[in-house]
């Protein structure tokens, strides 16, 4: 994922998980904040402990990247997003993992046309 495109800093993932808005599926939570049109949309991950060892958390954060990495083009312009993924998702095919993803995104409007 492009380096301007993530999302870093404790502060936003904090007003997101506050301010915004949050929907689940059984392996993957996604939090939302809309904050302007025109700017980027930005995305942050977060993999708790509870999801297996180092070796397993990356792994599940690499699909999810690269899962929002396909669907770039696609998301509306100016929000914050922030997907949590949960114990499931480690045994989770990538294919189940991207239907959920992109499922997500479609039922908080964020992904636009049939992508």
């Amino acid at each position: 994922m492009r380096k301007e495109l993530r999302l870093r800093r404790a502060q936003l993932f904090d007003k997101t998980y506050k301010e915004g808005k949050s929907i689940a599926a059984a392996d993957v939570v996604l939090c939302w904040l809309y904050l302007e049109p025109g700017i980027p949309t930005r995305a942050g991950f977060s993999i708790s402990k509870k999801v297996g060892n180092a070796v397993t958390r990356n792994r599940v954060k690499r699909r999810l990247k690269s899962i929002l990495e396909s669907a770039a083009d696609s998301l509306r312009s100016g929000y914050i997003i922030v997907l949590i993924g949960r114990p499931p998702a480690a045994e989770a095919a990538f294919g189940e993992l991207k239907k959920s993803v992109r499922r997500l995104l479609k039922r908080a409007e964020i992904l636009e046309g049939d992508q």
